[in-house]
């Protein structure tokens, strides 16, 4: 068997897929917690801290819709390796269960964050 065949397994593809979903699923839905919280601090500042507020505050909330850009194609990506590798049905049935709850959290948290980008955007 090659190295090339083995990280190819679905054994290996598995192995390495679920903590990747668990992973990205975090990091998504801290994305989501920081247009929350930057929406909640813009609001209870008030303008407080001057006329830079507002650009410090679109500049914050920029940088994370452009995480969020750059990360999302990769993340497309790699749901459609996961779902291909269920739909294949190369895994046994409780782990393809796992498989499809886990990328069903990671798609419902992906599909959420451009509602938010556009609701809590910071005019």
């Amino acid at each position: 068997m090659t190295v090339s065949t083995e990280l190819d397994s679905p054994g290996m593809f598995i192995e390495r897929a679920v903590p990747l979903l668990k992973e990205y699923l975090n990091k998504v839905t801290g994305v989501q917690k920081q247009i929350r919280d930057l929406r909640n601090e813009y609001e209870q500042s008030n303008g407080v801290y001057g006329a830079d507020t507002n650009a410090i505050y679109k500049a914050e909330f920029d940088s994370l819709q452009q995480y969020f850009n750059r990360l999302n194609p990769a993340l497309d990506f790699f749901s459609q390796q996961v779902s291909g590798m269920i739909e294949q049905g190369q895994v046994d049935p409780l782990t393809r269960v796992e498989l499809q709850m886990r990328l069903a959290e990671l798609e419902s948290a992906l599909l959420q964050i451009p509602y938010l980008l556009q609701a809590y955007r910071i005019r």
